[in-house]
This record gives structure tokens, sequence and C-alpha cells, in this order.
């Protein structure tokens, strides 16, 4: 007796990228940002720092961002490509990126360009 067999969708975590680990096709998103701020805008603080030096501050964004499609590299610079076809490149000294799995990317990549032929914008 065959007993039926359910089949769970894969899960998988996004897994912070070294940039000498980033490849071209792979899929990735930016995890967090970088912003450097002067020490001398934390003047009501008691800070050991001197006024000129720099403060590097992690951000997250607010909202989860889009798969995007590397397409070349030049360290620390990497080329991406959005869902919409729209091309930017990425400074790696500014941001933490992510390896997303291609099942998930994919998923979201049709789900973005569904949507945008629904609403008549051209890709």
């Amino acid at each position: 007796m065959k007993s039926p067999t359910t089949s769970k969708p894969e899960s998988t975590l996004a897994r912070p990228l070294a940039p000498e680990d980033i490849q071209c096709g792979q899929y990735v998103a930016i995890l967090e940002e970088f912003q450097e701020l002067p020490s001398f805008l934390w003047n009501k603080c008691d800070s050991p720092l001197p006024p000129h030096e720099l403060i590097r501050l992690r951000i997250k964004p607010a909202t989860a961002r889009t798969p995007l499609k590397v397409k070349a590299l030049c360290l620390p610079f990497v080329n991406v490509q959005s869902p919409t076809g729209t091309s930017q490149i990425i400074d790696l000294r500014k941001v933490q990126l992510v390896l997303l799995s291609k099942g998930f990317s994919k998923s979201v990549v049709k789900g973005t360009l569904k949507v945008m032929t629904e609403d008549g914008q051209k890709c």
C-alpha cells in the first residue's frame, strides 16, 4: 500500500556574501547599508573621538529588497539587474549582500513581471 506523499516547499536561508564569493548569474539582495558620519554630529555626547573621526553605522532597510541578478564584477563594484530590467552598480564598501536561492528569486521575478504586464507596463 502506497501512502500519498506531500511535498513541502523548500525553505532556504539567505547567506551573507563576502565580495570574493560573488559570481555572475547569482541572485543577491541588499541586507544592510553602511553610512559614515563625522563624530562631531554627536557633540552633545561625551565622545572620546576627535571631531573629524568617521563613525560607521549599519542601517537595515525597512522593507525587503528585490532580488538582483549579478551581471558583471569589478570589485568593489557589482553590476546587477533588477526584475524590471534596469541595471545599477553597487559599491560593496557601502552594502552587505546576501545570496538568495534561485527558486525564491525566480518566483519573485515571475511575480513582478506578472504584475507589470497586468498593469500595462513594458518590461
